[in-house]
């Protein structure tokens, strides 16, 4: 939506539209009028800073693009400053009070900012939402989009919400630089309502964070017109939108150069060899025989058996593609050069993408976790039971070759496998099923983690983009401790107010 947000005074006002697309552009009136952009020093920056996953490093940014589906002109509703009611285009929104250890701020919750993708809008692209008649009561988080292995969430198909967290009402509205957080695990689970950002808000920041869709709800792709793929990536702001390694699409995305002025990119890349699906089709395949599709013939069959199936079967079959191991059943996004230019999303390989960016003048805050590896203890729960010998083997038989293989070490393979069960699995003595299953972590945390971010550090800067790095070692609780006795930092289940680094 090619519309600016403004902040209006309570007097009526015409605001000036931008053309440079749906940007955040807060300025500080003096009562009735918007104040001119040339005005006094004392104002704060605004700006945007992107979050995957989260931090608190703060960081200076100048604009943001971020509701490019819910935009346009904020009006104070009511003269009560505790009225928390603005009206968008699409209507009015209530929203709530949150209490922060240092102050109060205003949060909107839940906010749809495209129609429910149901029915026959499964897997398309999202669509512009209508808006609705009567105050829309933004209090609670809407529910996530369908996912596997996080439990206790409440999931629905109708789930394209953001939620907004800001310091103060919009009247008399400072200027605040403006926090994407975009999050996820993998390109298979997200769920931001685990990530409140209301500390963050009591920060003086503006804080945005959204759902879309995930694994093959967001990324089943044939590489055609028909099930393009990407849909969790689709549109202007969510274009992609998960974690690290879609925040990175954006920095070398024509179409996103200009929204995001700083980037944080944590545990990933879109250099991760997890971060981009090279063979598609088979794990479409593979989905439709866990449905029972039966053979598939092209898109069009494919489509119509999945447009058939409820909901829940869809998550337990990409659950138990997840559990088979392969990384080429794992849906991601796609190089989609079969759609026309100004369709494409992912229009390069990642790393061509960013040799080839001129974008360079977005500095870069690239960090890990120290048992980024850590997640495998919940996806593949098996392993937390295996003995000595099935780990072993594990790790010889499928992890190793399965690294290998995403990293691409073609006529090397065979000599590089050797060299990764020397430098980890092997490193166990006979019957140290711990120290086995601690290297296990760390073959993954190196392969699919560590290793691509120092490459993005290395291009990066090579193409001279300010680029730093940062190691999170912080121990805190998790879900990973209630499998096993391994402590450390991982990737999943931090969050920007209770993790260090």
């Amino acid at each position: 939506m090619n519309e600016s947000l403004r902040v209006l005074a309570p007097e009526p006002h015409q605001p000036e539209w931008m053309d440079d697309g749906a940007m955040m552009d807060i300025q500080r009136p003096s009562p009735p009028k918007l104040l001119a952009p040339s005005s006094p020093a004392t104002e704060r920056p605004q700006g945007c800073f992107v979050f995957p996953t989260a931090s608190s490093v703060p960081l200076k940014a100048t604009r943001c693009s971020v509701l490019a589906l819910v935009t346009v002109v904020v009006v104070v509703q009511g003269a009560l400053a505790h009225d928390s009611t603005i009206r968008l285009r699409q209507g009015n929104v209530q929203g709530v009070i949150r209490e922060t250890s240092t102050r109060q701020i205003y949060a909107y919750l839940g906010i749809p900012y495209a129609k429910p993708p149901v029915g026959n809008l499964r897997f398309q692209p999202p669509r512009r939402h209508e808006g609705w008649t009567t105050t829309f009561f933004a209090t609670e988080f809407g529910a996530a989009c369908p996912q596997p292995f996080l439990t206790g969430l409440q999931m629905s198909e109708d789930c394209l919400t953001l939620n907004v967290w800001i310091p103060e009402l919009p009247r008399g509205f400072r200027q605040y630089p403006v926090i994407v957080l975009l999050e996820g695990e993998l390109f298979v689970t997200s769920a931001p309502s685990r990530f409140p950002g209301q500390d963050l808000a009591a920060s003086d920041m503006i804080v945005v964070s959204f759902n879309y869709r995930t694994n093959a709800f967001g990324f089943l792709s044939w590489e055609d017109r028909v099930l393009p793929g990407n849909l969790g990536t689709a549109g202007p702001v969510t274009r992609p939108a998960m974690g690290a390694a879609s925040a990175a699409y954006h920095l070398v995305h024509p179409r996103s150069q200009g929204p995001f002025q700083q980037m944080i990119l944590m545990s990933g890349t879109h250099l991760a060899p997890w971060a981009l699906s090279r063979q598609p089709r088979v794990a479409s395949r593979r989905l439709s025989e866990h449905l029972g599709c039966g053979y598939v013939s092209g898109s069009s069959y494919l489509l119509g058996c999945l447009e058939r199936k409820d909901v829940d079967q869809i998550v337990k079959a990409v659950e138990r593609l997840v559990e088979e191991g392969n990384p080429y059943y794992l849906f991601a996004p796609v190089v989609d050069t079969f759609l026309r230019p100004e369709e494409q999303v992912v229009p390069l390989e990642p790393l061509s993408a960013i040799r080839e960016s001129a974008n360079r003048r977005i500095p870069l805050l690239l960090g890990l976790s120290e048992n980024e590896g850590s997640v495998m203890l919940y996806i593949k729960r098996e392993i937390n039971y295996m003995t000595f010998d099935d780990l072993r083997r594990y790790a010889h038989e499928i992890l190793v070759p399965m690294v290998t293989s995403l990293h691409g070490y073609g006529e090397d393979a065979e000599v590089v496998k050797r060299m990764m069960e020397y430098a980890y699995p092997d490193k166990a003595r006979l019957g140290e099923t711990y120290t086995l299953v601690l290297e296990i972590i760390e073959l993954f945390t190196d392969g699919m983690f560590k290793a691509p971010v120092i490459k993005m550090a290395e291009e990066a800067s090579r193409r001279g983009l300010n680029t730093h790095l940062f190691v999170n070692t912080f121990v805190s609780r998790d879900i990973y401790r209630s499998y096993t006795n391994i402590s450390g930092s991982s990737s999943a289940y931090r969050s920007p107010t209770t993790r260090s680094s």
